[in-house]
């Protein structure tokens, strides 16, 4: 499953990578401030077509087609083009995010960012790679010295991002919005960033990249402090448990 995986993500990449740097991609509106561009539909196509042909008895969890098939015994969550605005604004990052899940637990995630060619690779038990070099976090325990991304959201998670956003803007080192969630959870396992709170995503956002962050060491959770799970919509990841305590306790003050 591991080499079917990075196989697809790769295939989904090189298309955006060509629409890309070609700019032959039409886009329009999901709503006011979101976007859906020919690029996202054609690579979540290429992706859910590989998995229904290997996997015909699976369901998926995409973000453009949502759900197809059966339940959550094993389920796929697919984002086909994490960052779309970056990438409709020929900026970075974006990449294409994949997770398998069994039984409403990730097993298996991988993220792969075509502008740099870096595969980000977890499997539960088993430790994050990029590249095939093993990740660690940061291992930062200040929320003094840490750099975290939040995400400048919308309705209706417009008035909570605000709050979240003033209650870490004096606690913390830096504060960033990336605009590619599964992005930003990659680059904590990388120890990049120490941080990432977001509460506007849907589960194929968070669920490879949270899954990343734990194998790398460090500790995932949804905003209420329940256990990840492959269809959580919010996330706080920090490099330490000790950071995540001292992140949470912000948040809830």
């Amino acid at each position: 499953m591991d080499d079917f995986m990075a196989d697809v993500a790769r295939r989904a990449g090189a298309l955006l990578s060509g629409l890309f740097h070609s700019g032959a991609y039409g886009q329009e509106s999901k709503s006011g401030w979101d976007l859906v561009t020919e690029a996202d539909v054609r690579s979540e196509r290429l992706i859910v077509e590989a998995v229904r042909e290997r996997f015909p008895g699976h369901g998926i969890l995409a973000e453009e087609s949502g759900a197809q098939g059966a339940g959550d015994e094993h389920l796929w969550l697919i984002d086909p083009l994490d960052g779309t605005l970056n990438f409709a604004r020929g900026d970075g990052p974006w990449g294409v995010s994949i997770a398998y899940a069994h039984r409403g637990e990730v097993q298996l995630g991988m993220f792969y960012a075509p502008g740099t060619d870096e595969l980000y690779h977890a499997r539960l038990g088993e430790g994050a790679y990029l590249n095939g070099s093993p990740l660690r976090t940061s291992g930062e325990e200040r929320l003094s010295a840490a750099v975290v991304v939040c995400s400048a959201s919308h309705e209706p998670w417009q008035e909570e991002a605000q709050r979240i956003a003033l209650a870490l803007w004096p606690s913390t080192r830096s504060l960033r919005m990336t605009g590619c969630g599964a992005g930003a959870l990659c680059a904590l396992a990388a120890g990049r960033v120490d941080a990432m709170v977001e509460v506007d995503g849907g589960p194929w956002d968070y669920a490879a990249g949270a899954l990343m962050v734990r194998e790398a060491g460090g500790a995932a959770t949804t905003v209420d402090g329940t256990a990840m799970a492959a269809r959580s919509r919010t996330v706080v990841a920090a490099a330490t448990d000790r950071l995540h305590t001292s992140l949470t306790d912000a948040l809830r003050h």
